[in-house]
């Protein structure tokens, strides 16, 4: 929270991973502290076909960020299969959208 983060991750993941108040000085990547208590130094997204293969992008190119003390976390992203889950108990669905009846 109060030093530079030195972050490597290979450049295959550079437009998933987004860093905080990133600078890149001789070829290396640095997350600068802004005078507040935040821990995170990023983000990491993901896309596929299917919610699974989106999931997996994404944690793969998470899983790749390297750093002193770094700790990738899915976070809310694992807790989006249980709300689906819990749509479709309902009949609900994310992904449908029903057009709604012209009015005559």
């Amino acid at each position: 929270m109060e030093h530079w983060q030195l972050v490597d991750y290979p450049s295959e993941f550079a437009n998933q991973i987004k860093l905080f108040n990133q600078v890149c000085i001789g070829g290396k990547r640095y997350v600068v502290p802004q005078n507040e208590e935040m821990q995170e130094i990023g983000a990491v997204v993901g896309w596929g076909e299917t919610l699974e293969e989106a999931m997996e992008h994404c944690r793969k190119a998470g899983e790749s960020v390297t750093g002193y003390g770094i700790k990738f976390e899915m976070g809310a992203a694992d807790k989006v299969g249980e709300a689906i889950a819990e749509l479709e108990e309902i009949g609900m669905s994310p992904f449908k959208m029903e057009k709604k009846p012209e009015n005559k």
